[in-house]
């Protein structure tokens, strides 16, 4: 037990011989070692979710002392919202969607940084071209200079870019030969057949959401048909009532004079409860309870 830890018999010695103890502490940077030990040891643990933590007004004072009872008498009264806790497989594919994510922030920060240098010095890439693309590349490496050592500075935001890109680049790589053996492969293989949802963003999804069987409820063209061909029948009827629901929304929402964004956001939300909805159908059958 940490300084943050509560436990519900907190009035009771912690030595008690066949006692079974109830403990509970904040999600944070310690991860879910301490609530796999503890579990092991026989007793029980929540993962508490901090801002779900009830405090009463002019409560500003705050001791390692004062939060543990804090989160002891709350656990007792059962006032704490526990958050759910992946195993170690789960764990382990989240810590490879997040690295990915990290690497990708570093790729759009060293273009972003290139994009404010060659800007800067009155280079623009013409037209609305995509950029990123081997054209683009080129047109950088032929941009001109006053200066000698500002040659040295567009290849060494050249450089940075190339070796972000390469690192997202071996995790996407990492990723597609991750999936063959995790336990939700057949769930990414059915949430393609949605629209805009490819292998890559399926699998951060569901490593981020985890078992969506804990949740009650949620609140064509030849592309999208090759796509969906390795998904159930199942989920190839569900993703085709989204995709008819979802456009129409969308269409609906921007003639009722919403902005682009609260419409993207709107959708977005109605395609999580699709989501859910084919990941309940095909979400692998839970562990047998020891």
């Amino acid at each position: 037990m940490n300084e943050y830890t509560g436990v519900k018999q907190a009035s009771e010695p912690m030595s008690t011989v066949g006692q079974v103890l109830l403990f509970c502490y904040e999600a944070g940077p310690c991860g879910y070692k301490l609530h796999r030990r503890l579990l092991g040891w026989g007793h029980g643990c929540e993962v508490i979710a901090p801002s779900l933590i009830p405090k009463k007004p002019g409560e500003r004072v705050k001791t390692d002392r004062r939060d543990a009872r804090r989160l002891a008498l709350s656990l007792r009264s059962g006032e704490l919202t526990p958050i759910w806790v992946p195993d170690d497989e789960a764990e382990a594919m989240r810590d490879l969607t997040r690295t990915r994510e990290d690497f990708k922030h570093q790729q759009r920060r060293a273009r972003q940084q290139l994009n404010a240098f060659v800007l800067r010095h009155g280079h623009h890439w013409p037209g609305n071209r995509t950029r990123w693309t081997q054209a683009h590349e080129r047109w950088l490496e032929s941009l001109e200079f006053a200066h000698d050592f500002q040659y040295v500075v567009l290849q060494e935001y050249l450089e940075a870019v190339r070796a972000a890109s390469r690192r997202v680049a071996d995790l996407d790589a990492q990723l597609e030969r991750a999936l063959p053996r995790w336990s939700m492969a057949p769930v990414v293989h059915a949430l393609v057949a949605l629209r805009g949802i490819d292998r890559l963003s399926a699998m951060v999804l569901l490593a981020e959401l985890g078992d969506l069987r804990r949740f009650d409820s949620p609140r064509q063209t030849a592309h999208l048909k090759r796509k969906a061909a390795g998904a159930p029948a199942e989920a190839q009827a569900i993703a085709w009532q989204a995709q008819k629901r979802l456009c129409g929304r969308y269409r609906d929402l921007l003639h009722a004079g919403k902005n682009t964004k609260q419409t993207t956001v709107a959708v977005a939300r109605e395609l999580a409860g699709f989501v859910w909805a084919i990941a309940r159908q095909t979400m692998p059958a839970a562990p047998a309870m020891s």
